[in-house]
């Protein structure tokens, strides 16, 4: 009975996700690249295509994407830039981004856009001012983050893995239904929360007021050093486990976010990075 009941919650929230992550989502298609995006608030004042943009009066970065990849690193330039990888995009299926002065909104295509767009076009890189607050909500797009010092971060994801390595905020919150989640250094004042119904969590070297790490069905594990009243939480009546420090083969080094030489990620490595085989599910399949 109780098994049937957490099941039913985790359909709960799979459904509850698709729903409300993204403005966007699949239509069934002979075509599994095909998007039919809704109608988004002020789609009159978006452009399109790659930018820049002033970090000055900027206090929330809000990213919507659906399928390729997310790259966001954040930096102390007056000046950041924003483009995707693709060379081929009708404007249509570009990014479009509005800013009220005050929140960036970038999304991942026209507003009603519906047509095929090809995921491997489809990597969006963004640099991010320090101290703001982001929030990232994907279908199926792969998330890497680095060294973001930022007011509040929030994920969403649906099916991309999610890999964050050096964060520092007040609150860091990651939510997937069926995406792993690493994340590597993580500093919040008050809590870091992530969450997943069937996807793997692991959580290295976290410092938090409350840290909360719960996975339905994916294996959840977790490294806590100097957290005062730090806890760690799992659906134990299903098949998760939380694993101690002792067993956990966590990365000798964090490779998530390859650099350049001056400190931004590299497009092509992140890239190549997503089709290796993360170390710490190597370590964990073997243990």
């Amino acid at each position: 009975m109780k098994k049937v009941f957490s099941l039913i919650i985790a359909l709960v929230l799979i459904f509850a996700a698709l729903f409300s992550l993204s403005s966007c989502f699949y239509v069934n298609s002979s075509e599994p690249n095909y998007v039919n995006y809704r109608k988004y608030d002020n789609a009159e004042k978006y452009m399109a295509g790659g930018f820049s943009y002033s970090s000055s009066g900027i206090e929330k970065v809000e990213i919507d994407w659906v399928a390729g990849e997310v790259n966001a690193t954040a930096t102390e330039s007056d000046i950041l830039s924003v483009y995707e990888n693709g060379t081929s995009l009708a404007e249509s299926e570009q990014l479009h981004y509005y800013s009220d002065g005050k929140t960036l909104i970038i999304k991942y295509c026209k507003s009603l856009f519906r047509g095929v767009i090809d995921p491997e076009q489809k990597s969006l890189n963004i640099e991010i001012p320090h101290g703001v607050e982001l929030e990232i909500t994907s279908v199926s797009a792969d998330v890497f983050s680095g060294k973001l010092d930022m007011k509040d971060i929030r994920i969403s994801n649906v099916s991309g893995d999610t890999t964050i390595t050096a964060a520092c905020a007040d609150d860091i919150d990651i939510s997937s239904v069926s995406g792993d989640i690493f994340v590597s250094h993580a500093k919040a004042t008050d809590n870091l929360e992530f969450e997943s119904v069937s996807g793997d969590i692991r959580n290295n070297r976290a410092e938090a007021g409350t840290i909360k790490a719960g996975s339905v069905s994916g294996r959840s594990g977790s490294r806590i050093t100097g957290c005062s009243g730090a806890r760690a939480s799992s659906a134990a009546s299903m098949t998760s486990w939380l694993l101690s420090s002792k067993n956990t083969h966590w990365p000798a080094s964090s490779r998530a976010i390859p650099s350049s030489s001056s400190g931004k990620a590299d497009s092509r490595e992140v890239g190549r990075a997503r089709k290796r085989r993360p170390l710490w599910r190597q370590n964990a399949a073997a243990g």
